[in-house]
């Protein structure tokens, strides 16, 4: 991820679990305006709820 607010990378790791399946995201990401910190991670979680959503949309597709 690179944009004009923050750069850096995020991963999800996908494993089976009883009643699906779970997804845990880990995030390193660097701030480039101070400022921003306390929106970050707000903005992190809505964009991986986001891409589940968009996940399982695909997936219902298939």
């Amino acid at each position: 991820m690179d944009n004009v607010n923050f750069s850096g990378e995020w991963t999800g790791h996908f494993r089976q679990a009883e009643n699906g399946t779970e997804v845990i995201f880990t995030e390193s990401i660097n701030l480039k305006k101070w400022w921003l910190y306390p929106f970050a991670l707000l903005y992190l979680k809505l964009q991986q709820k986001r891409y589940i959503a968009d996940l399982k949309r695909k997936c219902e597709q298939e």
